[in-house]
Formats: structure tokens, sequence, C-alpha cells
């Protein structure tokens, strides 16, 4: 779940003890539409690294306040980086 997202959703990435906020049984419209706009912009790219490599990094993306999605992936250096690795430069 990208971080947008959560916040479409009223919730937060990190545990916020302070605000016993409940969060909605179900995902607001907001939510869903960013949830969508994720999946249209990362599947695309993740369809073609399989087809081209059979394989890909962990990459993402997230929505902004304003509802623009935007790309994320990290590199190091490294042509072969464990994906933990990738993972960790991602969060």
């Amino acid at each position: 779940m990208a971080v947008g997202e959560l916040d479409s959703l009223g919730g937060s990435p990190h545990h916020n003890h302070h605000h016993n906020k409940k969060m909605p049984q179900q995902p607001t419209p907001e939510a869903k539409a960013d949830f969508n706009a994720l999946l249209e912009a990362l599947m695309p790219f993740a369809e073609e690294m399989l087809k081209k490599h059979g394989e890909f990094f962990p990459f993402g993306a997230a929505v902004s306040a304003a509802g623009e999605v935007g790309a994320h992936a990290t590199y190091d250096g490294n042509e072969t980086p464990a994906s933990e690795e990738v993972i960790a430069g991602l969060v």
C-alpha cells in the first residue's frame, strides 16, 4: 500500500498512538481512485520487465496529496543488489 493511499484512507504509514480515529470499513472513493491510478502506472512497467527480462527488482509508486502518481526506484551502483536492499532503499 502506498503512502498516498494510506493518507486517503485516513491512516498513516507510522503507528500513531495519539489518535484513535477508526479507519473506514470500506475504502473511500478517493482511496479506490488512488489504488487504480497506482495499478495503471505500475502494471505496464512490471509486465514489460517480465517480458524483457523474466524478472524485475522491487519498485513502487506513491500518490501525492494532489492525486499525482510518482514512480519510485533506487539504485546504488550495484547491478545485482539483494531485493531486501532495494526494498530498504524504497522505504
